[in-house]
């Protein structure tokens, strides 16, 4: 559990009860929506535990939207510390800064940056690397059947 941040429990499974009443929807429950509750499926949960950052560590997280990992990272650092979230696009930055205003963790920060063209300045800068790529989204196919049929093997081998 995280004391200085506000989420305390990742749910990966949707059999818990808080539907909102009106559109039935998980995401839109009360404690959702007011950053008690995140949703990671167990391969992603598993990440934050392998790169093991603690608090008071500098974090980069390559590739990072929609901030999930950086979220379970900034918790298992105790909202201490340091994690600077990139993405190539600046709408999925957005998400990440929702994300983190949402769960109420305030080291993250974001940067609009190719995780293949990093500033030298970075060199030995930061004291653990996250690079989940080559950002594929197969990993969210159990979750959203419809991309089976959008993702071919060509676009796979472009990644």
């Amino acid at each position: 559990m995280c004391t200085t941040c506000r989420f305390v429990t990742y749910v990966y499974m949707c059999h818990v009860g808080v539907l909102h009443p009106l559109t039935r929807h998980l995401e839109k429950a009360k404690p959702v929506l007011e950053g008690h509750i995140t949703f990671m499926d167990k391969a992603s949960m598993l990440v934050a535990h392998v790169v093991d950052p603690q608090p008071g560590e500098l974090i980069l997280d390559c590739c990072a939207a929609p901030g999930g990992k950086s979220m379970h990272m900034a918790s298992l650092m105790n909202n201490t510390g340091a994690i600077m979230s990139c993405d190539i696009y600046d709408h999925k930055l957005e998400l990440i800064n929702q994300n983190a205003e949402r769960l109420g963790v305030s080291i993250i920060s974001t940067k609009l940056q190719d995780g293949r063209y990093l500033p030298d300045n970075w060199k030995e800068q930061f004291d653990r690397v996250l690079v989940d790529a080559p950002c594929s989204g197969l990993g969210i196919l159990q979750k959203k059947l419809d991309m089976r049929w959008r993702k071919t093997e060509s676009l796979l081998i472009e990644l």
